[in-house]
């Protein structure tokens, strides 16, 4: 199952360790500074699904050497880590300094769908 969404530059955080994009019913996706484009393109489109997405991963190295490349696709392996009151929280699988998103909440009226033990997540910039 895949669900799209559409989100919308918000602001950065107050450490400014991420960007923060959000969409309707306050889905949000933050985006790792690092990961970001340089200018923050005013949109994302969001890919969420319970199926593995077919796409390169990209590693910190490769995009700190070759920054245009901030603005290639991120594809992201999802782990859930606890429930929250009305979200489950999904870390990436990958050690922290290579994630490129943040902790991502899924909303609960979601988790029927898509509130399994994997999530994968693929965010494009527009």
């Amino acid at each position: 199952m895949t669900l799209y969404r559409n989100l919308n530059y918000d602001r950065e955080t107050k450490e400014d360790r991420f960007a923060r994009y959000i969409g309707e019913n306050n889905f949000k996706v933050l985006i790792e500074a690092w990961r970001t484009p340089d200018p923050r393109p005013a949109s994302i489109k969001v890919e969420l699904s319970s199926d593995p997405i077919d796409a390169e991963l990209l590693d910190r190295k490769i995009i700190e050497k070759n920054p245009k490349l901030k603005y290639s696709t991120i594809v992201q392996e999802l782990r859930r880590i606890e429930e929250k009151i009305h979200s489950i929280r999904y870390d990436p699988k990958y050690t922290r300094n290579d994630w490129q998103i943040g902790s991502f909440y899924l909303q609960e009226e979601l988790e029927d769908d898509y509130g399994g033990d994997k999530l994968y997540i693929k965010i494009d910039f527009e």
